[in-house]
């Protein structure tokens, strides 16, 4: 360490300017790339969320509507199959929502 001191100690003014700046210039460059890389994956998850949460909702819209379709082609498929006097039942009988 003590000859790093010593070395540093004859320099010149100029080259201890240039070592500092080129030091700042990479620290600043290091510090920015590290805010801006944390700043890009926190709004990528956020977007990720949101999309999945779109997806899922959409998906849940999908299944109710074919549950609902399914109902009614079972209402109709036992309309069709039952004897005749357990027709006038099933037509009668309300439909449950």
């Amino acid at each position: 360490m003590k000859k790093w001191i010593e070395r540093i100690n004859h320099w010149k003014l100029d080259k201890k300017m240039q070592v500092l700046v080129t030091t700042s210039i990479i620290v600043m460059t290091l510090i920015i790339l590290a805010v801006s890389t944390i700043s890009s994956v926190t709004s990528m998850k956020e977007k990720s969320i949101e999309l999945l949460q779109t997806n899922n909702d959409t998906m849940a819209e999908n299944y109710v509507t074919a549950l609902e379709q399914y109902k009614a082609l079972i209402l109709c498929r036992t309309i069709f199959t039952a004897p005749a006097k357990e027709r006038l039942l099933i037509r009668n009988m309300p439909i449950m929502q």
